[in-house]
C-alpha cells in the first residue's frame, strides 16, 4: 500500500513558514514510501458558507454545497483531501486564529460531513501553523476539535508550530517535530488500514 498524503498550504505565502513547515512533514512522508502532493489554498477560489445546515439540515449536503450560487473551486479542494489517505492542514496565525479561507474551506466541508456516508472518517491529519508572534496553539487547538468531529484520527505528536520566526531554520524543534510527523503519518495510516469509526 502506497500511504497518499496531501499537504494543504492556507497562507498567502509559498515560501514562508508554514510551508516550508508542510514541505518538512511531506519530505519525510516520501522518505517512508509515501506519494505527496501539495496545495495552495489562496490559488483556489473557495466562496463561504451560506449556512443552508440551520435552514434545513437535509439542504446542507455535498451536491447542494458545490452547485450554484456554490458552484467555485471547493469541489476540487474536497476531491484533492479525498484522494488523500493523509493530509497535512499548515496554517498562518491572524489574531490568534486561522485565516479565513481555511475557515471557509472547514465550514463548507460540513456539507461531506453532515451526511450518512462520513467521508473522512478515518483519514490522518496532523496540523503545522506559524506565527508572527503569539498564538499557534489557540489557532490549532479549535482546527483540531473541528477536523475531529469531522472524522479525521490524529497520531501522537500530531502538531506543530513556529513563532516570531522568519525562518524555520532558526527553529529546530519545530523541524524535528514536523520530521516526526511526516513519519508518524505513514506509520499511523498503516496501522489503521480501512479501519471505520462511524457506526
Amino acid at each position: 500500500m502506497v500511504v497518499k498524503v496531501l499537504g494543504v498550504n492556507a497562507s498567502p505565502h509559498r515560501n514562508g513558514a508554514t510551508v516550508s513547515l508542510v514541505e518538512e512533514v511531506l519530505q519525510e512522508a516520501r522518505k517512508y514510501g509515501a506519494e505527496t502532493k501539495l496545495i495552495h489554498l489562496y490559488d483556489y477560489n473557495i466562496k463561504r458558507c451560506l449556512g443552508c445546515l440551520v435552514e434545513d439540515v437535509k439542504k446542507c449536503n455535498p451536491d447542494t454545497c458545490t452547485s450554484s450560487p456554490l458552484d467555485d473551486d471547493f469541489k476540487k479542494v474536497v476531491d484533492e483531501i479525498l484522494w488523500a489517505d493523509a493530509v497535512v492542514f499548515g496554517t498562518p496565525v491572524w489574531w490568534y486564529n486561522i485565516p479565513g479561507i481555511l475557515k471557509d474551506l472547514l465550514d463548507r466541508m460540513t456539507s461531506y460531513e453532515n451526511t450518512p456516508v462520513k467521508y473522512f472518517d478515518g483519514k490522518v491529519a496532523v496540523l503545522v501553523a506559524s506565527a508572527g508572534e503569539d498564538g499557534s496553539t489557540s489557532a490549532l487547538v479549535p482546527l483540531m476539535i473541528t477536523l475531529n468531529h469531522m472524522g479525521f484520527a490524529f497520531p501522537p505528536f500530531a502538531m506543530t508550530y513556529i513563532n516570531g520566526k522568519k525562518h524555520i531554520s532558526e527553529d529546530g524543534e519545530a523541524v524535528s517535530y514536523a520530521r516526526r510527523m511526516g513519519r508518524n503519518i505513514v506509520t499511523y495510516v498503516e496501522k489503521m488500514g480501512d479501519q471505520k469509526w462511524w457506526g
